[in-house]
């Protein structure tokens, strides 16, 4: 990566300006986490195909992970498609485990420990 990498969480306001972007084809990289109780779900991660293989996806993920630490969630899961290999490597090197697979996707899971 050329520039130094910046995330932050979404604020008000920023739900319309995804949308356009991702509906435009404008959209470089995100992702999202849903809160249950005690369990996070990823979902919609992404980076733009010709920025892969940089680091983003795990900069993305790693931060998503922290947050559900810092909330007090237990176990985070995410779903990819089965065909994502790429994807689904990213999670395993971030020690997600395989918890379930269809013919089209594959779920993981990461189990934090209680603070």
């Amino acid at each position: 990566m050329e520039d130094e990498l910046y995330i932050r969480s979404f604020e008000v306001g920023d739900q319309e300006q995804a949308r356009w972007l991702v509906l435009e084809g404008l959209g470089e990289h995100f992702g999202y986490i849903l809160h249950g109780e005690g369990i996070s779900e990823m979902v919609r991660v992404s980076t733009r195909k010709d920025y892969r293989r940089r680091g983003i996806g795990q900069a993305i993920v790693t931060y998503l992970v922290d947050v559900a630490r810092q909330c007090g969630d237990r176990r985070i899961i995410v779903k990819t498609n089965a065909s994502w290999q790429d994807a689904i490597n990213l999670y395993q090197r971030l020690d997600f485990v395989e918890y379930g697979r269809t013919a089209s996707s594959v779920g993981l899971e990461l189990l934090l420990a209680v603070q």
